[in-house]
């Protein structure tokens, strides 16, 4: 098994934490704790003690699994990378919410425009930030929120500049 292959699937990030949790652990036991069959596990640990990540001791019928130094590191480099992703997640999720906060404005200042006789095109522009804003995705629920209270702003602007 490569670190590819620990750093991309869950089940093996998982293992991998709780050897780490508990220093010497038997199969068994992180089978239960990760919520995946025995033999999944065994066969996982058999791999990881092949790669030289994890050490595995028989004693009598049980197994006792420990993490290496080179498991230490994957770790802390799994930890390190999934900070940084949740970080940068984080800044994606604020820059879709100030995108939608200025096409907001932008609608207000549109219908304002509109109801005083200043914009021709108020219902053109309305419609294309309509298109936009349907199209955008986000995914925190407060920005889900706030692209449907966007959305409802258009269509009752849209409703208001037809009259």
């Amino acid at each position: 098994m490569s670190v590819a292959d620990i750093l991309l699937h869950e089940k093996p990030r998982k293992v991998l934490r709780f050897i780490r949790e508990k220093g010497s652990v038997s199969i068994y036991d992180v089978s239960q704790s990760t919520d995946t069959a025995y033999a999944h596990t065994f066969n996982l640990i058999k791999k990881l003690a092949g790669a030289g990540i994890v050490t595995a001791n028989k004693s009598g019928r049980r197994v006792e699994v420990s993490i290496t130094e080179l498991g230490e590191r994957i770790c802390r480099l799994i930890d390190e990378i999934e900070r940084l992703s949740e970080s940068d997640s984080r800044e994606m999720l604020d820059a879709g919410a100030e995108r939608l906060a200025r096409y907001r404005e932008k609608v207000r200042e549109v219908v304002s425009r509109g109801e005083s006789g200043e914009c021709r095109n108020a219902r053109l522009l309305l419609g294309r930030y309509r298109q936009v804003v349907r199209r955008m995705r986000p995914r925190s629920r407060a920005g889900r929120r706030m692209r449907r209270e966007v959305l409802e702003e258009i269509e009752d602007a849209l409703c208001r500049l037809k009259r």
